[in-house]
């Protein structure tokens, strides 16, 4: 039998094939009791009872485990949700642990963050309105690579329990080119990484052939990098290609020589360039720019981005501008017309 202080005397857990649920039961002691530093005295002993049931539920959920665990893919830098449902019912207790550390806590109908690990302070948020139907997922914001790895839900209401675990993995969106220059000297292929973690590898190959490299220009901004790897162009008879390599995913880019196009001056004509994703359904964030380099000097000829965001505000700022036009015009031939004026 334990001899443990307050309520944990009835607890027959230290039974040898118990021990090691006991020595967690020792540690949430502890945290049970740093808990009751932080509620107010006149808190009466029913609710250090609720508290430290509290904490026993999210030790048996860690020693026994819990459901089938989801996957959620999140953004550096940005925000994301781990979901986390259960039925519907009274007296709502909701914990959100990552390991040993105190993510978010709700009971008495209101957040609990007094022992929230510093980590997760002012970063985390419940939906408050949708707790009574059922939904205890967390917002987490402005993520880090230092959040990644096993979220667990503890939700217990009178009626009953449930639990959730979510592994949670964070990526950059990373942006990659291959830019092609020519001088009067030489020919030369640029390809970036720009924005990446952890550092991406660039290799070259011309065919099947791998292509002895120089070393990468490598920047840092934050923890994000940008690498850069420049290719002279020696031989045309066979395409180069450039291979950025992640953790997580890998890029390959591809530049080949043309037969030279000619055509009568005033004439339009047609300079082929093709992209192909293998990776994804659509092109957000493609972009593609031309430019002429003639005496020393860069030309942007054309330029394309595709970008949702991008679009719909350029949509809405010509919708704008014609209404705007449209009014003038209405409101100068109003005028024009009460002075007495002849259109």
């Amino acid at each position: 039998m334990c001899s443990w202080k307050k309520h944990f005397r009835a607890l027959p857990c230290c039974q040898k094939t118990r021990l090691s649920f006991c020595h967690q039961i020792e540690s949430v002691v502890v945290l049970y009791e740093l808990e009751l530093g932080l509620l107010s005295t006149k808190e009466d002993m029913k609710e250090e009872k609720i508290s430290f049931l509290i904490y026993f539920f999210h030790v048996c959920s860690t020693v026994w485990g819990s459901g089938e665990q989801k996957t959620v893919m999140g953004q550096f830098s940005r925000d994301c949700i781990l979901p986390c449902l259960f039925p519907p019912g009274d007296d709502v207790v909701i914990y959100w642990k990552k390991k040993d550390k105190n993510v978010h806590s709700y009971y008495y109908q209101r957040d609990q963050l007094g022992s929230q690990d510093m980590d997760y302070r002012n970063r985390t948020l419940l939906f408050h309105e949708d707790i009574g139907s059922g939904n205890a997922s967390l917002k987490l914001s402005n993520l880090t690579f230092t959040d990644e790895g096993l979220y667990h839900c503890y939700v217990g209401t009178k009626q009953a329990k449930a639990e959730e675990d979510i592994m949670l993995h964070v990526k950059v969106s990373s942006y990659y080119a291959l830019e092609y220059q020519k001088t009067d000297t030489e020919r030369m292929l640029k390809c970036s990484a720009f924005l990446s973690y952890p550092v991406p590898r660039i290799t070259w190959t011309q065919g099947n052939t791998l292509i002895q490299q120089t070393d990468p220009e490598e920047t840092k901004v934050g923890i994000l990098y940008t690498v850069r790897s420049d290719q002279n162009i020696t031989n045309t008879s066979a395409p180069y290609q450039c291979h950025i390599h992640l953790s997580h995913e890998k890029w390959t880019a591809e530049w080949k020589m043309e037969e030279q196009l000619s055509n009568v001056e005033g004439n339009s004509t047609a300079i082929p360039c093709e992209y192909i994703d293998n990776t994804s359904s659509h092109a957000e964030g493609f972009s593609v720019v031309w430019t002429i380099h003639r005496y020393a000097v860069v030309s942007v000829l054309a330029s394309f981005n595709e970008n949702s965001d991008t679009t719909w505000k350029i949509v809405l700022g010509v919708i704008i501008l014609v209404a705007v036009i449209a009014a003038c015009s209405c409101f100068y031939f109003k005028n024009f017309r009460n002075r007495g004026g002849v259109i």
